[in-house]
């Protein structure tokens, strides 16, 4: 952390776990965002606990930090990424944008295909009847159904 890099002791950790602190808010704001909207904007959102620790917004108060330590689970700042890991969850069913118009694409695709299946059931029941009228005295002719 540029900001923690030349304290030590108490005034360091004050420091880390203040900036953790507010990327957690921030990521909690942004999630409340998209519960809103129903989908993910292009607010940054640290995919990972390396993207979460390089996040920095000096203006902001967040800053990034090198040491993998306080990411651990069973760190001193556990609370924290417990909570950044409860905020991954529930951010994981929100689609992104582009992941939004999926269902109207497949609903779009699946007419398409009803539409073939129904032009294919026609063609193969006028060729049904094609045969019979070619062989009326077929067995198996008969024996098959079509609606």
């Amino acid at each position: 952390m540029t900001k923690a890099k030349h304290l030590h002791g108490a005034g360091k950790t004050d420091v880390v776990r203040t900036s953790f602190e507010k990327k957690l808010k921030k990521m909690d704001e942004t999630l409340k965002r998209w519960r809103k909207t129903g989908r993910r904007d292009d607010s940054f959102w640290p995919k990972s606990l390396v993207e979460l620790k390089s996040w920095e917004e000096p203006e902001e108060g967040i800053f990034k930090w090198t040491s993998n330590n306080i990411t651990l689970r069973e760190g001193d700042y556990s609370k924290q990424v417990e909570r950044y890991w409860r905020l991954q969850e529930k951010a994981a069913p929100i689609p992104k944008v582009e992941e939004a118009g999926e269902p109207s694409r497949l609903k779009r695709e699946n007419v398409r295909l009803s539409q073939q299946i129904n032009e294919l059931t026609w063609e193969v029941m006028d060729l049904r009847d094609e045969l019979i009228r070619i062989d009326p005295k077929n067995t198996l002719l008969a024996r098959v159904l079509f609606p």
